[in-house]
């Protein structure tokens, strides 16, 4: 229970925060590393301490927890080769992950069926999520399906305005919750084996990076696709 609890908070660790960046390095098609930076803002910890009280006693904190279990899933994959986390000052943790076969990664964490959120072929990556294929991304990251969460998520707001789901984020979280959420984003930068040719719905960084970015708002509603491709040499 404290695991599917501390994953259920996670979520909101990730999706609350000023900025989340990925940093996805692939050295060839499928191998590999990815660094994760997270800053937590001091709201948000606060919001995570009021959760508390509903989870077993811990010698430590509801974030710390979240962030090394989060970390510990990852880890045990058989497609991945080294998996660790830092809290480099308070409330600023990185994480970093090398894998073997991403393609293999996500396919595992799928549970084996076939999903079309990430695909990897060709020399070609694609990223698309919407809200026909949301229970994929429920599949690969099981605490979002967690009924005491659902709320904050697409599947439970279908058809919201951003005043509407703001409106009801004030009822839940409080008044500072919503400008919290307008100004959180989530940046993934790849840095691909070769020179990039082709991309959609992404910039170009340099000769072999490109850059995707969205603002939280935008997946918690999933009002419309999130979605990116690359094509390198």
């Amino acid at each position: 229970m404290r695991r599917a609890n501390l994953f259920a908070i996670l979520l909101i660790i990730l999706l609350s925060s000023c900025t989340v960046t990925e940093e996805i390095t692939l050295d060839n098609s499928t191998v590999g590393k990815i660094k994760s930076d997270i800053k937590v803002e001091d709201f948000f910890v606060t919001v995570l301490e009021d959760f508390s009280e509903f989870l077993p006693p811990s010698n430590e904190t509801i974030l710390d927890g979240g962030i090394k279990d989060f970390t510990s899933q990852l880890g045990s994959s058989k497609y991945t080769t080294f998996a660790n986390s830092v809290e480099t000052e308070e409330n600023h943790y990185l994480i970093d992950i090398s894998f073997s076969d991403l393609t293999a990664l996500v396919t595992e964490l799928s549970g084996g069926q076939k999903q079309s959120i990430l695909t990897i072929k060709d020399k070609s990556l694609n990223f698309f999520v919407d809200i026909n294929n949301y229970v994929e991304l429920k599949t690969i990251v099981p605490f979002l399906a967690d009924p005491n969460f659902e709320v904050f998520l697409p599947e439970y707001n279908i058809g919201y305005t951003e005043e509407e789901y703001l409106e009801m984020i004030v009822f839940l979280l409080g008044e500072e919750a919503p400008e919290k959420i307008l100004s959180s984003n989530i940046k993934v930068r790849v840095q691909l084996p070769t020179a990039v040719t082709t991309l959609t719905n992404c910039k170009k960084v340099n000769t072999n990076t490109i850059e995707y970015e969205f603002r939280l708002i935008d997946f918690l509603l999933l009002s419309k696709p999130l979605s990116f491709s690359v094509s390198f040499k």
